[in-house]
């Protein structure tokens, strides 16, 4: 273990199950410092006293759960947790004691994690079928759903949402819009009022990162990870859209599929943006110029004693040489938390792995300042909170079954969800003077472009799979790296 910046382990909380999920917390809410709302695979939604570490509550969906809790206020006296599972219900817990305010069916399943308007009360959440759906927050009744244009010749996990929404003015026209991965392997952005379609982008693979969004020296930008079959290939490749079109500003390729979510910072104090993301083949996480898409610096995860690690980091289970994603065990699926963890006016960078690794990097050089084993899968993301109410921030970490919670120095601005706030932009101190009303370009032909890639684009593919699979496979051969 490294101990340039310790941090000791003050609690720990017990799940029912494993967790894929990013706990949110509620702080000075009721009688309680903070409430703290977790989820497991089992279906299991859970609130604790941030103080004590009691349970306050408990709820089972009778489902499984991947999404993350969102919390959103209805009233001054109302709080509620919005989560999806994977039957396809999206239901309001009300934050008292997980009573069932409302529950409302979208799609065969939600694996997306929910965006909320705290303002105008309203949510945004992909369904696979595939549908959207931009709902009532108070009600749970449906303002509008859109169908979102699916490999019509494909089934399966084809045909849904992973990504969670961005809701945020993208294009800077005064009206806010939502912008989704989906996978056929596409982007979608819609206005947040109606739900019409504003642009789309076609990828190599399916994208189940969040996009984020920033304005770079002027420019709308949504940062998103492409993604990768489980065969490693795919896009592998970070991209910024120009936020009005979804036209590609730059594209860096790394090592593998990104399904983290970029947070966007100045995490160095040179006065410009990075994007900071976590990657799964090549087992890494990135910091790169939010301008240009330039690799500033890398850190490596693993090897551990189960895989061995090629030159370009690729993680391989022992005793193979075939990569498969789900037997990379140091690849890393979190969100990087970015804070000034010891107070020290830099910022640390907060990832964790697969394989349990716990780490935290200098913003500046990307160097190890602490690590430490937790023993347990890290699948859901880091997030910071003042949960003890003493003006101190504390850092809690999802570990296969458990919540650690470590006590930082930390007296900075509280990530205390999912990407940072409800809406999912994931800027760090957004820019609050931005433009708005402006009237930039917008993509050309957008049906056109739609109907080419959605109908005849993906029926030429799928006879190129099928042709593959039933005459050139036998052969050894193939003009498909993959299909879906």
């Amino acid at each position: 273990m490294i101990e340039a910046m310790p941090l000791p382990e003050i609690n720990t909380l017990q799940l029912g199950s494993e967790t894929w999920s990013t706990p949110a917390i509620k702080t000075k809410y009721a009688t309680f410092d903070s409430v703290i709302v977790a989820c497991d695979r089992k279906g299991n939604v859970v609130a604790f006293d941030g103080s004590s570490g009691e349970k306050v509550w408990s709820f089972n969906a009778l489902a499984t759960i991947t999404a993350s809790p969102v919390l959103i206020d209805l009233s001054e006296d109302l709080t509620v947790v919005i989560i999806g599972d994977e039957k396809g219900l999206l239901r309001a817990l009300t934050l008292d004691n997980g009573e069932v305010l409302w529950q409302t069916r979208c799609g065969k399943a939600i694996r997306s994690t929910v965006a909320a308007d705290n303002k105008t009360k309203t949510l945004y959440v992909g369904g696979y079928g595939a549908w959207f759906f931009c709902i009532n927050a108070i009600t749970g009744s449906i303002y509008w759903n859109k169908y979102l244009p699916k490999h019509e010749f494909f089934r399966g996990t084809k045909q849904g949402v992973v990504s969670s929404p961005l809701l945020a003015d993208v294009d800077l026209d005064g009206e806010l819009e939502v912008v989704t991965g989906m996978r056929s392997r596409r982007v979608f952005c819609m206005s947040a009022k109606t739900g019409t379609f504003k642009w789309f982008r076609e990828f190599k693979y399916d994208p189940d990162s969040s996009p984020s969004f920033a304005v770079v020296d002027g420019k709308p930008l949504v940062f998103i990870g492409g993604g990768e079959h489980t065969s490693g290939a795919g896009d592998n490749s970070v991209f910024a859209l120009h936020g009005n079109d979804g036209s590609v500003c730059w594209k860096t390729k790394v090592g593998g599929g990104l399904d983290s979510s970029p947070v966007i910072a100045d995490i160095n104090g040179d006065g410009r943006l990075e994007v900071v993301i976590t990657s799964l083949a090549d087992a890494s996480c990135y910091a790169l110029d939010a301008a240009s898409g330039k690799i500033i610096w890398r850190y490596k995860f693993g090897p551990t004693k189960y895989c061995r690690h090629d030159e370009k980091n690729i993680c391989k289970l022992n005793g193979t040489d075939v990569y498969f994603t789900g037997d990379a065990i140091c690849r890393s699926y979190t969100t990087p938390l970015i804070a000034d963890l010891d107070n020290d006016g830099k910022f640390e960078v907060v990832v964790g792995s697969n394989n349990g690794q716990l780490v935290i990097l200098s913003g500046e050089t990307g160097s190890i300042l602490w690590t430490v084993d937790t023993e347990g899968m890290i699948r859901g993301s880091p997030v910071l909170a003042d949960i003890s109410n003493d003006g101190i921030n504390e850092l809690l970490v999802c570990s296969n079954d458990k919540i650690l919670i470590y006590q930082t120095s930390s007296k900075g601005p509280a990530w205390p969800m999912f990407k940072g706030n409800a809406q999912h932009t994931g800027w760090l101190n957004p820019d609050l003077s931005l433009p708005s009303g402006l009237n930039l370009p917008k993509q050309r032909y957008l049906w056109v472009k739609l109907i080419w890639y959605w109908l005849i684009k993906d029926l030429f593919r799928y006879f190129i799979f099928q042709f593959d699979r039933r005459v050139l496979k036998p052969f050894g051969l193939h003009i498909l790296d993959y299909y879906y």
